[in-house]
């Protein structure tokens, strides 16, 4: 499409050949004719796709005020919540519900600090998840003395995911979380965990967050609250 000045053409409009001219907020304007696809849209792709999106914003709004832990280097062509929605949505079945077999060894986010390693979750009574992870196992750099963890924990089906901070230490190797009243016994859920470090500079004494990745679960994928 171009703009075009023209003395001749100053009332011109229509369509000769591919060619179209007409006046738009009062340019003159002329582009090639693109005929209207006749072929009917594919209605039951569309309604999956629709309830997919459905599914994964709603998920996504219930962690909103947690998003810049999840992704805190902020993108440069997408928000946070737009970030949030499309991971869901390429683990998530057509049915809307997440897919087990990719969340196996899932990441969530993005960080500074290295990625945090597999961990296991077991359900405890109370509504409570404990989960483990070699302390040992300490990347390159990691600041395994001061950094702490974060857990995420969602539900697919009632479409509730919360982020839970946590005082607990990387070199403890272990957190119980109590996520009650955001969830009830009976409920499957799937959790991750991230680190967490605080980083003072020492020429300017401001502080800062780091945080690494949401890191899946290898065994025990997902687990079943109890009271």
């Amino acid at each position: 499409m171009a703009k075009f000045n023209s003395v001749l053409s100053n009332r011109q409009s229509g369509k000769v050949g591919d060619i179209v001219t007409s006046r738009w907020r009062s340019l003159k304007i002329i582009r090639q004719y693109v005929p209207h696809i006749k072929k009917a849209a594919n209605q039951t792709l569309q309604l999956i796709y629709r309830l997919k999106m459905r599914v994964a914003s709603k998920m996504a709004a219930t962690v909103r005020g947690s998003l810049t832990q999840v992704w805190s280097i902020r993108h440069k062509t997408q928000t946070e919540f737009s970030a949030m929605v499309q991971w869901i949505l390429l683990r998530m079945l057509t049915t809307g519900l997440m897919d087990i077999t990719k969340l196996q060894s899932a990441t969530l986010g993005n960080g500074h600090l290295p990625l945090t390693l597999p961990t296991a979750i077991t359900a405890v009574a109370g509504v409570k998840l404990t989960l483990t992870w070699n302390p040992l196992l300490i990347p390159p750099g990691f600041p395994s003395t001061t950094a702490t963890v974060n857990v995420l924990v969602f539900d697919s089906h009632s479409l509730n995911m919360v982020v839970f901070n946590t005082i607990t230490l990387w070199s403890t190797g272990t957190v119980t979380v109590t996520v009650t009243p955001n969830f009830a016994s009976g409920q499957t859920v799937f959790a991750m965990l991230q680190a967490q470090n605080v980083f003072t500079n020492p020429l300017t004494s401001n502080t800062y967050t780091w945080y690494s990745k949401f890191a899946g679960m290898v065994t025990a994928i997902f687990a079943t609250l109890i009271t």
